[in-house]
């Protein structure tokens, strides 16, 4: 029972870590694309916070007037930046889909 606990524990762990990883790509994904778009350097922004959600279709929960997405449910992860003159970004990763909500 024991082993079967530690067995358990340790997939638990090992899901975590996948997910902070995927964290990361994520942040990573998102400054590089504030950086492009606004034309700033990566050292002017910092992460104010991110967490991973399931948005209810494939617009990430931002939807750009005039398009028309898949309606599946699309893994992902909300990334909350922060830069120079109190400006923050909503960013909204899925795989290599980036979009920023404005």
């Amino acid at each position: 029972m024991a082993e079967e606990v530690e067995r358990l524990s340790g997939v638990a762990v090992a899901l975590s870590v996948k997910a902070q990883a995927e964290g990361l790509v994520a942040i990573r994904r998102a400054m590089t694309e504030i950086t492009v778009q606004e034309g700033l350097f990566s050292e002017d922004l910092s992460v104010v916070d991110y967490e991973a959600e399931t948005f209810p279709d494939a617009s990430l929960g931002c939807p750009a007037e005039g398009e028309v997405y898949a309606q599946v449910r699309t893994r992902g992860f909300r990334v909350k930046i922060a830069g120079p003159n109190a400006a923050t970004w909503d960013a909204r990763v899925a795989g290599e889909t980036v979009r920023i909500c404005r």
